[in-house]
């Protein structure tokens, strides 16, 4: 059966009982999704504004990370993976752009 556009936009797992550890997943899985829209938005501002092929290409690694933290935290319910990847990917891009700007436009503030 195919999940429903509603289904892939809000949570696809089911939570029981209220508990502390529930609201991390809600928040990890908000987080998640909305990185993996904004790098969406960002690839084709990129290359038609900018035209950067190494923000690009960061765009790309970004959106393809959160997406696959997006299937381990939904479909196989490995949390700690995902905030892991989650973490992880932000710190990395993060390290990428001041890298690439070399601390040029407030790229350190």
């Amino acid at each position: 059966m195919k999940p429903k556009l509603k289904e892939l936009l809000f949570v696809s797992f089911t939570i029981e009982h209220y508990h502390p550890f529930a609201t991390q997943k809600l928040i990890l899985n908000a987080l998640l999704f909305i990185i993996a829209l904004i790098a969406l938005i960002l690839i084709p501002m990129n290359y038609f504004l900018t035209h950067t092929p190494s923000l690009i290409f960061v765009d790309i690694i970004l959106f393809t990370l959160s997406l696959y933290a997006l299937y381990q935290l939904r479909q196989k319910g490995n949390y700690h993976l995902a905030a892991w990847i989650g973490s992880t990917m932000l710190f990395g891009v993060f390290m990428i752009l001041i890298h690439l700007y070399q601390g040029k436009d407030f790229s350190l503030v």
